[in-house]
């Protein structure tokens, strides 16, 4: 049976957490991408720009194969979730049943995965737009608030 962090510690871990989320959900709105005819764009003009299954994903915004983005709409689900899942490690009870760490894990994954792929399609295009603050702040929210809940999560070190 996976047990959870010390109940002393969850409390600040999911702080932890919830302070990552703040800063994915903060950062829709930073500048994100810029190229040389335009202003900066944030994440939150992507969506506003998008129509239709757009506003949650492109999948050929860096050029016509296979380049990803998950614009503002996405990323600010993505921070909602992952400060829904700081709160769950919270209020559920430890020791936390193998199933619930699991699915709370792979949310948590699956938040910081957006504004990573979002990060790493903007390096690898770098040539056609440049990628601003913003994107790395999202990607730092992202990860941020993923380690807090994984840690929240993990089993407590076992001193001999």
């Amino acid at each position: 049976m996976i047990t959870s962090a010390k109940p002393s510690a969850r409390p600040g871990l999911a702080v932890f957490a919830l302070v990552g989320a703040g800063a994915l959900a903060a950062c829709v709105w930073a500048p994100w991408l810029k190229d040389d005819f335009t202003e900066a764009v944030s994440g939150w003009d992507l969506h506003e720009a998008a129509s239709g299954s757009q506003q949650w994903y492109i999948g050929d915004f860096f050029d016509a194969g296979f380049s990803p983005l998950f614009p503002g709409l996405a990323v600010l689900a993505a921070a909602i979730l992952l400060a829904l899942m700081a709160l769950v490690v919270v209020m559920i009870r430890p020791p936390m049943g193998r199933g619930a760490v699991i699915a709370v894990r792979g949310i948590a994954l699956l938040g910081a995965a957006l504004p990573l792929v979002n990060w790493v399609n903007a390096a690898m295009n770098a040539g056609a737009v440049d990628f601003q603050w913003g994107l790395l702040a999202c990607l730092g929210g992202g990860l941020f608030s993923a380690i807090g809940i994984w840690m929240a999560t993990s089993k407590p070190v076992q001193r001999v």
